[in-house]
């Protein structure tokens, strides 16, 4: 396979180009043009059966429906503003499924420290409960004195 340096590039015609007549001097004889310039396809009426006048009437007619197809290839205004807002759409769901996927990691994080935290309190207040235990409770009418004073 050769590189892309020595490929033959594509190039616009010059300025006094224009495309083919798509019907023939006769008017019987339709040339479909594809995008590229080349020949899509040549559908011949001069072999039909009828009157020429009908003939010509039906190549015409074939014509300018083939015109107007080719007119209505191009992107209009509004697939592109719809393609605009698709893409649009599908970055604003990736942003929200990043922002989901932070908001469930930290889920799970705080989940760890909550049980962390529970099993550390549990511990203290067993740790508490026994020393009430080893304390002797004060005696009933006594006063302890306040030590903020």
């Amino acid at each position: 396979m050769s590189s892309g340096r020595n490929r033959r590039k594509a190039a616009l015609p010059g300025a006094a180009y224009s495309r083919p007549a798509s019907l023939d001097s006769t008017g019987l004889v339709v040339t479909v043009f594809a995008e590229n310039g080349g020949v899509e396809g040549v559908w011949d009426f001069s072999t039909a059966k009828g009157d020429v006048r009908l003939r010509r009437a039906f190549a015409a007619a074939f014509d300018q429906f083939y015109a107007e197809r080719a007119k209505r290839e191009g992107v209009s205004q509004r697939e592109v503003r719809l393609r605009e807002s698709v893409t649009a759409l599908e970055e604003r769901v990736a942003a929200l499924r990043e922002e989901r996927d932070n908001y469930r990691t930290s889920s799970e994080v705080f989940a760890r420290a909550i049980n962390v935290l529970t099993a550390e309190n549990d511990s203290l207040r067993k740790d508490l409960a026994k020393a009430r235990n080893r304390i002797a409770p004060p005696l009933r009418g006594l006063s302890i004195p306040n030590t903020n004073d």
